[in-house]
């Protein structure tokens, strides 16, 4: 199993930092002189990765949230199929959905963070 993030690395023309479309492994990251988005981990099997260390996410991670979370999703009218409001988040569905539970967990008047 590797262990793969999303990350962000400098965009050539301004030089502002830009989430990678793809997550990676440690190296590959490394080696793009990227930043890790911290919270974002996910552990793949070692064949789904590319020649460079690079991970690609199935698309529709709609799926990995609960009905509950599903439904705050909804509410908040965040497009998370298409458009970029999903890129703001820079976690995955399954990601996502933890966060929110270990959030509702905690109680209101509490402070969760994901990590960053």
């Amino acid at each position: 199993m590797a262990e793969v993030f999303w990350f962000k690395v400098r965009d050539e023309g301004g030089g502002d930092l830009r989430t990678y479309p793809k997550k990676g492994v440690d190296d590959a990251i490394a080696r793009m002189d990227g930043a890790k988005v911290w919270g974002s981990a996910e552990e793949v099997d070692d064949q789904d990765l590319d020649a460079d260390g690079l991970y690609v996410p199935p698309q529709g991670r709609l799926h990995d949230l609960s009905p509950r979370n599903r439904a705050l999703i909804e509410r908040l009218a965040i497009d998370i199929e298409n458009g970029d409001d999903w890129d703001r988040v820079d976690i995955t569905g399954a990601d996502l959905n933890r966060a929110l539970d270990a959030a509702r967990a905690e109680g209101p008047g509490q402070s969760a963070t994901l990590g960053r």
